[in-house]
């Protein structure tokens, strides 16, 4: 049962993550770090595949190999996050307002909450 809702889990942020490809409101990266998490304990064979795809393999690879993310991707993201979130404010109605902005708020902290890469000592 518990292999079923990783797996369940798992599929649902791999959409999550092709949205976040798609709207650049949603960060993918995040999403692509919950798959693999729930991957990995239900399909391995499904992570694998998704380790291997060109959008998300990067990203599984450094967290797990280096335990963080690239500062690069974190700025990247983050300015969309915030470009979009902006955008969406200023054209937001007096209802939506605050919930596009509570919205954003926490998608921008989630991203800036994640580790950077750990550099590699020679």
């Amino acid at each position: 049962m518990q292999q079923k809702l990783y797996f369940a889990v798992g599929v649902l942020f791999i959409g999550l993550g092709i949205a976040g490809l798609i709207l650049p409101v949603i960060p993918t990266t995040p999403f692509v770090l919950v798959a693999s998490f729930c991957l990995i304990r239900s399909s391995p064979k499904l992570h694998d595949w998704l380790a291997q795809t060109r959008w998300a393999g990067p990203i599984i690879r450094d967290w797990h190999e280096r335990g963080g993310v690239r500062p690069s991707l974190k700025i990247g993201t983050a300015a969309m996050v915030a470009i979009s979130v902006g955008v969406s404010v200023w054209y937001a109605s007096a209802a939506a307002f605050w919930w596009v902005l509570g919205i954003g708020l926490v998608n921008l902290l989630v991203v800036l909450c994640l580790p950077n890469v750990r550099r590699e000592t020679t």
